[in-house]
């Protein structure tokens, strides 16, 4: 069995993929946060460091690297006191089992 993906994650699915697992009356809540980071570099380091994103920009050698970064840093335009912030959601979800 493959694991979900970020598809799962929209509510209508998430609740899908549960009901049909056999949960009953279940409830989603959403979650809204917003992170903050002080510049781009703080945010640079911390997301692209570990995990997948380090693989993956490995994979990429160094130059292939910095051209992300550079596309990112455009897409990320700071505040006025230069600080990195961007909202992110997730889904609280439960249910009761049969029986």
């Amino acid at each position: 069995m493959r694991v979900p993906s970020y598809w799962a994650s929209y509510p209508d699915r998430l609740r899908d993929l549960w009901t049909t697992a056999g949960f009953q009356h279940v409830e989603i809540q959403p979650i809204k946060a917003r992170r903050s980071f002080d510049d781009f570099e703080s945010f640079w380091s911390a997301t692209s460091g570990t995990g997948r994103p380090k693989a993956s920009l490995a994979s990429l050698g160094p130059d292939g690297a910095m051209r992300v970064k550079a596309r990112l840093q455009a897409a990320m335009p700071p505040d006025k006191d230069g600080r990195i912030s961007y909202a992110a959601n997730a889904n609280a979800i439960r249910g009761q089992v049969p029986g």
